[in-house]
């Protein structure tokens, strides 16, 4: 099922509403246990069965804590997953994809602790919603064409004076990291000038094509 950025948004907002309630909960049993916040878990011989229970608590409120934390990750890197493939949001998208299982790995051969998984998990989905949020046009899902011809016109609104195929062919592969051909070129070509009223695309002599904006005063 496609994710927007409202569906998203919600999901968010209901894994977090659970997180706080587990932190609570965690701060109640670091409260009982005298320690500070992730502090691990130290065992004694005189340790008696009610506090050996609450430390039962502690540990497995850490475990639900990072499960949640995982679900949130898996949400964002579904709705990466639909996002156009530029070089940040395919790095992202991997990473996300990734760490969460080496993190788990870690956790069941006891290299690593559920409250520092947990804080590394978090930065890593931290990070991938900071850029949803400060890109808001880069984390749309778009269809492929139309996201490249907004990466034309902002060329051409940031002071390009025109873009022709090879150009064209040349900018989107380095967007995207991959060759696009000269049939894709054009068809976000005709795309930016479809989606902007003073862009204009004129088919030239050999095969060549041109994209530019006319001012406002010449219309």
């Amino acid at each position: 099922m496609k994710r927007t950025i409202n569906s998203l948004e919600q999901q968010i907002e209901s894994y977090r509403n659970l997180i706080e309630r587990q932190a609570d909960r965690i701060q109640d049993l670091e409260g009982a246990l005298d320690l500070k916040h992730g502090d691990p878990v130290k065992r004694s011989a005189s340790s008696g069965l009610e506090l050996e229970l609450k430390m039962e608590q502690y540990v497995d409120a850490f475990i639900e804590l990072y499960e949640t934390e995982e679900e949130l990750a898996s949400e964002v890197y579904g709705y990466f997953k639909q996002l156009p493939a530029t070089p940040q949001t395919k790095e992202l998208a991997g990473r996300l994809g990734v760490f969460p299982g080496q993190l788990r790995n870690a956790k069941i051969r006891k290299q690593i602790d559920p409250f520092q998984a947990y804080r590394e998990l978090r930065e890593l989905s931290s990070e991938a919603l900071r850029f949803i949020w400060q890109h808001p046009r880069a984390a749309e899902p778009l269809k492929v064409e139309v996201f490249r011809a907004q990466i034309l016109l902002e060329s051409l609104k940031n002071g390009v004076k025109s873009l022709d195929t090879q150009e064209v062919i040349k900018s989107l592969t380095m967007v995207e990291s991959h060759r696009i051909d000269r049939k894709q070129a054009l068809r976000a070509m005709r795309r930016a000038a479809s989606l902007e009223p003073l862009a204009r695309f004129e088919q030239k002599a050999r095969r060549k094509a041109i994209l530019y904006i006319i001012k406002e005063a010449d219309t």
